[in-house]
């Protein structure tokens, strides 16, 4: 019989052994969703509606025309930084107006020119910071208090802030392009540094802050562990809720260096384009001529998320942000470097 003959049982054992890893490598791809697993939500489907164009105002408030920040807290309420109107609202998960925080002027509680930076803690209060000082709103959207910034920290632009699972507060902080993430206990008295990134420092105190300004994701787990990406590598550095650096997440990623067609923005007015001249791109040195691997970060479930995009060959590359200060001098020497501007 053919069964007898040792060559002709090789042969079939090793068709066996082919038919097996093909089936296991079939009902692998079977057990998987067709849909990826990155798809993190049904892009036709409508979940909140936040505003309205209805006059009434105590229902809700009339289309937003900027929004500048936005803060979603652990209990799913939203809250939208309104520019044109210098307030936070604040809208529960099922996208109903509940109230407001600040208005507009120069005093405490109070916000001038833009929406600054904020979060919220888990008994709601609200933290909200630039530069020197941390303004706190009561969870009623009322001014609570104003707190200084160690003088170390003096003069340092805040980019970011994040609350973790023990209400520890973190501001990612920047100057001349050099980022430090600094942490505060919940009464804003005792603060230190976590991390630091000068990768994309400016030592050419010509080019305006805003150029090339990539800002540092960070995010927390369940554990209350810190992950925060770096400024140009695919790297992503894990601190312990004690601070300790506890791993880093690393891979290797192809980077796209900034070109002349990336020097494009809108204005105020949102329905034109300026271009910056191409002597800015002569003044990018370094890892500063690159965009960053990762834009940003998001932890959910256990599961690590590093938003991040790649060029093709249509030059499809539109998750660069332009960020222009509000200070005057910063906007002076952008302005300086543009053919023309409008607002």
């Amino acid at each position: 019989m053919f069964w007898k003959d040792r060559k002709i049982r090789e042969e079939l054992k090793e068709f066996l052994i082919f038919i097996f890893f093909l089936c296991l490598l079939i009902f692998i791809n079977c057990s998987n969703s067709s849909e990826p697993y990155f798809q993190l939500f049904d892009d036709t489907k409508l979940f909140i509606e936040i505003g309205s164009d209805e006059e009434n105002k105590l229902v809700s408030p009339l289309i937003y025309q900027i929004i500048d920040e936005y803060y979603i807290d652990e209990r799913n309420n939203v809250y939208v930084g309104d520019i044109s109107e210098m307030k936070i609202d604040k809208f529960n998960k099922n996208g109903e107006f509940l109230y407001s925080f600040g208005r507009k002027g120069q005093g405490p509680g109070e916000f001038l020119n833009f929406i600054p930076p904020f979060a919220v803690d888990s008994k709601g209060f609200l933290y909200a910071s630039f530069i020197d000082i941390v303004t706190i709103f009561n969870p009623d959207g009322s001014f609570y208090r104003i707190s200084h910034f160690p003088d170390k920290f003096k003069r340092w632009y805040v980019m970011r802030i994040k609350i973790d699972y023990m209400d520890n507060i973190y501001f990612l902080i920047t100057r001349r392009n050099k980022f430090i993430l600094v942490k505060s206990d919940k009464n804003l008295i005792k603060f230190s540094i976590i991390h630091q990134d000068n990768k994309r420092e400016f030592r050419d105190t010509s080019i305006p802050n805003a150029i090339g300004l990539f800002i540092p994701d960070f995010d927390f787990d369940k554990n209350n562990n810190l992950y925060i990406t770096d400024t140009v590598d695919y790297k992503i550095y894990v601190y312990s809720p004690k601070s300790d650096l506890i791993k880093i997440y690393e891979k290797e990623f192809k980077k796209y260096k900034i070109t002349k067609k990336d020097l494009v923005f809108p204005t105020f007015r949102g329905d034109e384009i300026i271009s910056l001249p191409e002597v800015v791109l002569s003044k990018l040195k370094g890892n500063q001529k690159y965009f960053p691997a990762i834009f940003g970060i998001n932890i959910d479930n256990g599961r690590i998320y590093a938003w991040n995009s790649s060029r093709d060959k249509e030059f499809i590359f539109q998750i660069f942000k332009m960020m222009i200060w509000n200070l005057k001098k910063d906007l002076v020497d952008l302005l300086s470097l543009m053919n023309h501007i409008k607002f």
